[in-house]
């Protein structure tokens, strides 16, 4: 691990106060809010919770004004690439490398500002199963909401590594189950 990410990972909880803004004004202007306008506040958790709060209601906006189908396909189309560019960002502030484990360590650091955890499990050399079996934002979100941000997760993953692949398989907002993903490491050689 490279000087940046030991020093990153070892930051207090408040500190990320302010990528989370960050997140939450940028995630807001890519679902549709051009304004961007936002002012969280209280400390870290509440300010997840009204930022999981105006997520779920811009997704509800999406879905009613367009149907499900449409809506999700629209915050995909929004968020899969904002997600990248953030990875991207991430990858260049931390010194992330381009190795299944930098990606790992690169990733934790930046769910610490959305108080999301994760299990990573190889199954081979190049393909992982991971639980996310703790996120922050989970009780707010419904299904639909849910869905359509993990599409900026998928991103997000290929922009800390373009080598790498996230595609979650199952959505649980709510807490009582873990949501899955199978991650894809695609080495260089041809």
């Amino acid at each position: 691990m490279g000087v940046r990410m030991k020093l990153a990972s070892l930051l207090p909880e408040a500190f990320f106060k302010i990528p989370l803004g960050m997140v939450a004004r940028d995630s807001m202007k890519r679902l549709g809010d051009s304004s961007g306008r936002l002012r969280l506040s209280g400390n870290l958790e509440t300010r997840r919770r009204q930022m999981a709060k105006i997520h779920r209601q811009q997704v509800g906006a999406l879905v009613e004004k367009m149907g499900r189908e449409k809506g999700l396909a629209l915050a995909r189309e929004r968020l899969r690439p904002w997600g990248v560019e953030l990875g991207r960002r991430i990858k260049r502030l931390l010194g992330v490398g381009d190795t299944p484990e930098e990606l790992e360590k690169g990733a934790r650091i930046a769910y610490r500002a959305l108080g999301i955890d994760f299990e990573l499990t190889w199954v081979d050399s190049g393909k992982a199963e991971v639980r996310f079996f703790k996120c922050a934002l989970s009780p707010v979100y419904d299904p639909d909401t849910c869905r359509a941000l993990t599409f900026a997760d998928e991103g997000m993953f290929e922009g800390l590594c373009p080598q790498a692949r996230l595609v979650f398989t199952e959505h649980n907002p709510g807490g009582g189950k873990p949501c899955l993903a199978l991650l894809e490491f695609q080495s260089e050689e041809p």
